[in-house]
């Protein structure tokens, strides 16, 4: 099994809201990092609820950072 599987498993399992942020993100920046901008922004969104939900702000700026630069590269303003 990827090791990505097992950690989005194991905090599923125990409701770690930061990991599932965390898996979320990065889930994302690899939809993001191949191209795939609709895939990257629904997990960046998924990523935003549980980062505002922890009240986590490095967490929720990465996020807004990177869901602008995929509306950027779209030109979507």
């Amino acid at each position: 099994m990827f090791i990505t599987i097992i950690h989005f498993k194991k905090s599923k399992q125990i409701s770690d809201t930061l990991n599932l942020a965390r898996y979320y993100r990065f889930k994302a920046a690899n939809f993001a990092n191949n191209f795939v901008s609709d895939s990257s922004f629904y997990y960046y969104i998924l990523a935003e609820k549980l980062y505002k939900k922890i009240d986590d702000k490095l967490g929720l700026a990465i996020v807004y950072i990177n869901k602008s630069d995929i509306q950027f590269q779209m030109n979507d303003y």
